[in-house]
């Protein structure tokens, strides 16, 4: 485990992840993550009023208004690159979070990448409205605590002194600390293929048959239909 201050958490995550085609990012509420680089961005979100917003705000984002099981039952084997889980298994009970990390280590070619508080953090409880002011209350209760034992060989970046507030912005009477866990799962972007990747990211369009990802956007669309969000 590396410690790090509250100002070098972040850039130190960022800077031990790749750029690859397809990042899945489990459970963004209405704020995808930024950390990893993708040309193909897929958001799972259960919650459908976040999901409405998080297809109208990023057009071009694949978003799939489904639990995480529903949509990792329809994802083979090392179908994306990089699964991304910010601040999302502290909403989970244990054994069901365990479930979901045992999964989402089948689907990624080249990282998986998680990030919660560092041990149990209360939030969400008897609150009226979630930290954006919508009716997601439910969705923003943590229901579990997690360490780095939790997460045996993989990477750990920590700061024990990382939240100054909560997610509504009161100020707590001690900081709470927070980790990333990094699971390395060995695969990289070779040269030829991340140079098609950075020209493809530098694009910035939807001209996906440009890019390998195509294969895998079609399919996923397809999913989104299936679940009612095509």
């Amino acid at each position: 485990m590396e410690l790090f201050s509250r100002e070098d958490l972040m850039p130190a995550a960022a800077a031990r992840l790749r750029r690859v085609h397809t990042v899945l990012d489990i459970g963004p509420g209405i704020r995808p993550q930024t950390l990893v680089s993708g040309f193909l961005h897929v958001c799972v979100e259960p919650y459908r009023p976040y999901a409405e917003l998080l297809s109208r705000e990023h057009p071009d984002y694949v978003v799939l208004n489904c639990t995480w099981s529903q949509a990792l039952k329809l994802l083979p084997s090392d179908s994306v690159d990089t699964v991304v889980l910010l601040d999302v298994i502290e909403h989970l009970e244990k054994p069901e979070g365990a479930r979901l990390l045992e999964q989402t280590i089948r689907l990624a070619r080249s990282q998986v990448v998680v990030y919660t508080p560092l041990g149990f953090m209360p939030q969400g409880e008897n609150e009226p409205k979630d930290a954006w002011g919508m009716d997601g209350t439910d969705w923003q209760v943590h229901r579990s605590g997690w360490s780095p034992e939790d997460f045996p060989d993989w990477d750990i970046l920590a700061c024990e002194r990382y939240h100054l507030q909560d997610a509504y912005g009161r100020q707590l009477e001690e900081p709470h600390g927070a980790f990333f866990a990094i699971c390395e799962r060995g695969v990289t972007v070779d040269p030829e293929t991340q140079n098609e990747l950075l020209a493809s990211l530098a694009l910035k369009n939807r001209t996906y048959e440009q890019s390998t990802s195509w294969r895998v956007t079609r399919p996923l669309r397809a999913i989104g239909r299936i679940l009612g969000r095509g």
